[in-house]
Parts: C-alpha cells; structure tokens; sequence
C-alpha cells in the first residue's frame, strides 16, 4: 500500500536517500578504497580499520 501511495505521490517509485542521519564511514569512496586496498595485500581488519579511520564494524560490514 505505501508503494502505491509513492506513486500517486510522486509519479514514480525510484527510492529516495534513506531518512536519518547520513553513512559516513559506508561511503561509495570507502567501500572502493577498502576493496582496492585487500586486493594490494592481505590486511586485518583492524589494520584497515586504522588506516582508513573508521571502525572495524563498518570495515565487516563493508566485506559482508
């Protein structure tokens, strides 16, 4: 039923940026940085986390 409230609404379904407070470690530039850096070398986690300053969280989830 939201869905077609959306479309009433908007004319469209395309998805709009999630509300609340916006990612900042889970960046497009972050998750591409990260993945270029595993492919140079193996890394811990909390190495990577360090380099890149955000938590090792982020870094699992990044990979997840």
């Amino acid at each position: 039923k939201l869905w077609i409230k959306k479309v009433r609404n908007t004319g469209s379904i395309e998805l709009s940026s999630p509300p609340g407070r916006p990612r900042t470690a889970r960046t497009k530039a972050n998750i591409s940085k990260a993945k270029q850096r595993l492919d140079q070398k193996r890394v811990s986690t909390r190495r990577l986390a360090a380099e890149m300053n955000i938590s090792k969280s982020s870094i699992h989830r990044i990979f997840a």
